[in-house]
């Protein structure tokens, strides 16, 4: 389980070694949303379980891990200071890449093609747009990002925690793959997402809400 492998984050910050206590209450916090069987092994390399069960324990921490900047400052500056740091992390990790860090639209297309297939374990509902194999958007009606953290009040925070720092690296990205992003299920009633290859469409133009619509009632659906 990569999100109880503590050794591995121990090589990257060894800051860990210093708080054990913070450890064990990390993994406690995982496994409760986990809802880890009885007789659950540690040992062993997988185990079984729902998919938004795996997304809650994962995104629940990220969730209170943002709201902590606003708990203990202003609010603003809590926020403000959460995105400096986002922004500073994302641009030294796009600095240590080289060559292009996304696979091409084709390739992403198949993969959300495939997503969409009946899977018992599926906790997106979505429409995809295929325009050519350089520009494709989304239509996400249900997310299992958002349906792990919808239940807490403060969608704004939720919004940052996730997101939102997708957003950065959106803005910072200077490859040929592009994203852009107008809203999301956390503050809007869907989220759109626009891929597009940089160097066949350059700039290429988002469609609107509307033309969204009009696509809707083309293809039946």
């Amino acid at each position: 389980m990569s999100l109880l492998n503590t050794g591995e984050l121990a090589r990257e910050f060894n800051c860990i070694h210093e708080h054990d206590d913070l450890q064990e209450l990390i993994s406690l916090f995982t496994c409760r949303f986990l809802r880890l069987s009885d007789d659950f092994n540690p040992a062993e390399d997988e185990i079984q379980g729902l998919t938004l069960d795996y997304l809650r324990a994962l995104f629940i921490l990220q969730y209170h891990r943002t709201g902590a900047f606003v708990d203990i400052m202003e609010r603003d500056e809590g926020i403000q200071l959460w995105k400096d740091i986002v922004y500073a992390a994302t641009t030294e990790a796009l600095e240590k890449r080289e060559g292009e860090i996304h696979p091409p639209i084709r390739e992403f297309t198949e993969m959300w093609i495939k997503r969409g297939e009946v899977d018992e374990n599926n906790t997106s509902d979505f429409t995809l747009f295929i325009f050519d194999d350089h520009k494709v958007m989304l239509k996400v009606d249900r997310c299992g990002v958002h349906e792990a953290v919808k239940h807490f009040e403060d969608q704004e925070i939720a919004f940052l925690s996730y997101c939102w720092t997708g957003f950065v690296e959106d803005s910072l990205y200077k490859g040929s793959r592009r994203r852009r992003t107008t809203q999301t299920l956390h503050l809007s009633d869907f989220c759109d997402e626009f891929y597009w290859n940089n160097d066949v469409h350059p700039d290429a133009k988002q469609p609107t809400i509307e033309d969204l619509t009009q696509l809707l009632g083309a293809s039946g659906r």
